[in-house]
């Protein structure tokens, strides 16, 4: 059985503990790929960490406990087979299912739960000139079909978190585990165990993709945008204004050489920031200046996200 859903990938291979952080969330890409600019801040490496850690909190709050206590349940019971105790086993299968007939009784036409979160964060480390080098070297390879050794390099052309949430699909995993349970008391253990472990391997897992580049230039903007709204800008603030506009500049021209959007966005991007450094110059202010910017980095944030097919065992 095959199910396409929007923004999923990968299926599950192994079991995934309710949150785990990879990777190293204090080396974020963007100051090292902007120290041509004026003034990378270490600040703004904070901000694009706190960022997709508040969002690594939210995906967090929208788990279903009924949904995280079914899959420890169930993998509870495949231990409990393991170890030869059946009536455990088949205890943990009913509190499972109890577990899911309370969430299928709260809304029938329910498809997935979100059980548990995975993160990993992946960091560029590079100069501009240098990835367009990487990306010149792999298209050298794909164009001589060495596609594995340039799939290798462009793994690292990435500055990402990717949350990837773990859900329970409800049309068929309440059955195996019913199946389950219902071939224990038959006495065909191993055949259940086959079952319990299928469903575990039948979850579906969906991806957010958290461009960093993107974020960070977004960060950049908001404080800009105060800035400009402010009637009484002092020369500091003029110059903190301006380094702003180059920073949110350096990190999209990051997002674009990474291929997190699309070339509409980027030129759209860049005129307008040389509106805004217009209608800000010599002191200028006011509102709504920013406006139009932001539906551009939603778009390469949107246009960033899989979406991928994820197979059903």
């Amino acid at each position: 059985m095959k199910t396409t859903y929007k923004n999923i990938s990968v299926k599950l291979k192994a079991g995934v503990c309710a949150l785990a952080l990879t990777s190293a969330f204090l080396v974020p890409s963007t100051p090292a790929y902007a120290a041509n600019t004026n003034k990378p801040t270490v600040a703004t490496s904070q901000k694009v960490n706190k960022n997709t850690l508040y969002k690594t909190a939210e995906k967090r709050k929208k788990l279903v406990s009924q949904a995280v206590d079914a899959l420890d349940e169930t993998r509870a019971a495949l231990k409990a087979l393991d170890d030869k105790d059946t009536k455990k086993a088949v205890s943990k299968l009913e509190d499972a299912t109890g577990k899911l007939e309370i969430l299928l009784a709260r809304d029938p036409g329910l498809q997935l739960v979100p059980a548990a979160i995975n993160v990993r964060t992946y960091s560029v480390l590079a100069t501009p000139q240098n990835i367009m080098k990487i990306r010149d070297q792999v298209k050298t390879l794909l164009d001589a079909g060495r596609i594995q050794q340039a799939r290798h390099i462009m793994m690292g052309l990435a500055s990402e978190t990717d949350i990837n949430t773990t859900n329970i699909p409800l049309a068929t995993y309440p059955a195996a585990i019913k199946l389950a349970a219902r071939l224990i008391y038959q006495g065909k253990i191993a055949t259940a165990k086959n079952v319990l472990q299928s469903a575990l391997n039948t979850t579906v897992i969906t991806q957010a993709i958290v461009p960093l580049p993107v974020v960070a230039a977004r960060i950049s903007l908001q404080e800009a945008e105060r800035l400009a709204e402010n009637t009484h800008r002092n020369d500091k603030q003029n110059l903190r204004l301006s380094e702003l506009l180059d920073s949110a500049n350096a990190s999209i021209k990051m997002a674009e050489d990474l291929g997190y959007g699309q070339k509409k966005d980027f030129k759209n991007f860049y005129a307008e920031i040389a509106k805004i450094r217009n209608k800000t110059s010599s002191g200028q202010s006011g509102t709504g200046f920013f406006e139009t910017i932001k539906k551009y980095l939603a778009s390469m944030t949107n246009d960033s996200q899989s979406s991928q097919s994820a197979d059903m065992i």
